[in-house]
């Protein structure tokens, strides 16, 4: 520990003089010395002294500067697969008993010069190997290298060890994730190598959201391995129904296939679908068959109430011509039938409401304290004193009640 000063350090000897200055100024004349003693004197010049130049000291903004050295282990990370492909093998039994053992007996060994820290990956990322159950359908390298870049960042990370197959089906391929960290990073390979025969859907892309009665896109990538001159069916099912299906073949002992796929946003909200493909025989497994998309189907049209007091031809007419742009949905109803709720509707079309009797009246009032936009269609059966009262700032005055019939006529303009 030590004491620096934004000011030479030569300036506390100044402050040393200033105390003396002050105390014999004020504490040692004769005239003081003759009233109180030397001995009060003495005392209080002292005191004195050591109030200025400690007060003289800390204007030279003294600070304590101290060095504290903690020294810790380097962190060694492992890493464990927990996802099911490393039991999908025939040493799935070592997996679960001996290979246990002496991963705890490698975790022992480092422990003596390392501080060990676990987890298990696979779907998600948890701490601790402990508990493995190789249950996670899925396996992402990124998802636990972005949460050791986030532990660890700052630390003494040594070194990482990842035991796993290599499989993954989630997330950015392993090698760029391995980018992440600024360590080193060894391996231990598990898992059979041997190429069994397998066909598999290892990855769909879909919009997360699509507009409803819109066509959106689907892309199904197709894997097959020692399937040469085979054939599948992929269907896409929603609710149980099928959407879309496809036969296709395969070409070699390793073959890739992308599907593209046009679906209808038929209904809203959260709309499951699975991708499905064909069993083979002798397959390793068919687990990796079927592949679950999730699309949020959001109605987007704008709802318009047409409320009328009567039937009127014009009503199909008005319906069919808002509806022909798909942005739009019109329901059209009586005013006396009528038993929704006005504010579940982006606008509200009056025809001849309110009507004579005031017929309508309740809704028009709903509709003009919600400020629902409302647009009002005149008639022979309008009751043109209660609108007045509505205050929509358009009134009309002196109406007698009369109408005149106006119908077209075709004319040639050559």
């Amino acid at each position: 520990m030590s004491i620096i000063t934004e000011y030479p350090i030569w300036f506390s000897i100044l402050c040393v003089f200033a105390g003396l200055a002050y105390a014999g100024a004020l504490y040692f004349r004769d005239d003081f010395n003759k009233n109180y003693g030397s001995v009060v004197a003495l005392l209080l010049g002292f005191f004195r002294f050591a109030a200025v130049t400690i007060l003289a000291f800390l204007l030279l903004k003294p600070l304590i500067k101290t060095i504290t050295r903690t020294t810790e282990k380097p962190i060694i990370a492992i890493c464990q697969d927990n996802s099911q492909s490393l039991i999908v093998g025939k040493d799935s039994s070592y997996y679960r008993g001996a290979y246990l053992n002496e991963l705890q007996k490698l975790k022992d060994a480092l422990s003596s010069e390392f501080e060990i820290r676990t987890y298990r990956f696979g779907d998600g990322v948890q701490e601790g190997i402990d508990s493995l159950r190789y249950s996670d359908p899925s396996t992402s390298f990124n998802e636990m290298f972005d949460l050791l870049s986030t532990n660890f960042s700052g630390r003494n990370l040594g070194a990482l060890i990842v035991a796993s197959d290599g499989l993954y089906n989630k997330g950015s391929h392993p090698v760029y994730a391995f980018q992440k960290m600024n360590t080193n990073v060894f391996t231990i390979g598990l898992g059979d190598t041997t190429i069994y025969k397998d066909i598999l859907i290892p990855d769909v892309s879909a919009n997360r959201m699509a507009y409803l009665g819109n066509q959106f896109p689907m892309e199904i990538e197709v894997e097959a391995k020692k399937a040469n001159g085979e054939s599948a069916t992929v269907t896409v099912t929603r609710k149980g129904n099928t959407v879309f299906s496809k036969s296709i073949s395969f070409a070699g002992e390793h073959a890739f296939q992308s599907i593209p796929v046009m679906l209808q946003a038929s209904e809203p909200g959260k709309q499951r679908y699975t991708v499905s493909i064909t069993h083979a025989a002798n397959e390793v497994t068919y687990l990796n068959n079927t592949y679950d998309v999730f699309v949020d189907v959001i109605d987007s049209r704008q709802r318009i109430l047409l409320l009328a007091y009567a039937p009127h031809p014009d009503l199909a007419a008005i319906r069919d011509a808002i509806e022909s742009n798909e942005s739009y949905k019109v329901d059209v109803a009586l005013a006396h039938q009528f038993k929704s709720n006005v504010q579940d509707y982006d606008m509200v079309m009056m025809h001849q409401l309110p009507a004579v009797g005031g017929a309508g009246m309740a809704l028009v009032e709903t509709a003009s304290k919600l400020a629902i936009p409302t647009l009002f269609i005149w008639g022979s059966n309008t009751d043109y004193r209660a609108f007045n009262t509505l205050n929509t700032g358009f009134a009309l005055n002196n109406y007698r009640n009369q109408s005149t019939d106006i119908t077209p006529t075709a004319r040639s303009i050559w």
